[in-house]
């Protein structure tokens, strides 16, 4: 909808996530995957439906890291760390079989520590300056 020199869209798309509706629904533990967002990029997205999928992505993260902080009182979380870095957009699969390896290392590195595994993912939310090195599990 356009009102006069600004386009507005429905701020529903980041209203709730699925945490929200199962802990309204009575959940007493969830576990998380954390979906993170290329977080580092070598440049910036060259399309608009690129560009539309990315601003997504880091709406999502913000929403989900809210979300975890609106809930942690209310049910015991258990938030698996999101991949970084992450260096191709969401609708680049060329990278899908390295990003599922590192998954993979990642999660089991949280399972047994319950950490985020250097170098491989990050801490959810807002702060992740430093996790942008790009380094291979090795």
């Amino acid at each position: 909808m356009t009102i006069g020199d600004h386009v507005l869209m429905d701020g529903g798309v980041a209203d709730l996530t699925t945490l929200d509706y199962a802990v309204d629904a009575g959940v007493d533990e969830a576990y998380l995957l954390a979906p993170g967002f290329s977080c580092h990029l070598p440049a910036a997205p060259s399309t608009a439906i690129a560009m539309a999928l990315h601003g997504y992505n880091l709406l999502s993260e913000q929403r989900i890291s809210t979300s975890i902080r609106q809930n942690t009182r209310r049910t015991r979380l258990h938030v698996l760390p999101p991949l970084c870095p992450v260096e191709v957009l969401p609708a680049d699969f060329r990278g899908t079989a390295d990003m599922i390896e590192r998954a993979t290392l990642s999660t089991v590195h949280w399972l047994e520590r319950h950490e985020p595994h250097p170098g491989l993912a990050r801490p959810l939310g807002p702060s992740h300056d430093d996790h942008h090195r790009p380094r291979r599990p090795g």
